[in-house]
């Protein structure tokens, strides 16, 4: 449906994904484990604001340093 937004779970993912990052890279970038993450973006956790902006900010560096 347009305008309708998923998880804080699937967005994670989807820009992990874009971003070419495999999710223990990330994971160990953010200083988490790779089973939570995972769990995170399967939506069995609902992560914390600070969570997810440690983990955005990890794949925006990321995308920063390969421009």
């Amino acid at each position: 449906m347009p305008g309708q937004r998923g998880s804080p779970g699937e967005s994670i993912r989807t820009l992990r994904q874009l971003a070419g990052m495999s999710l223990s890279a990330v994971a160990k970038a953010a200083d988490t484990s790779s089973a939570y993450l995972s769990k995170v973006e399967n939506g069995k956790f609902l992560p914390t604001n600070a969570y997810v902006a440690k983990v955005t900010g990890v794949i925006a560096a990321h995308l920063r340093d390969a421009a």
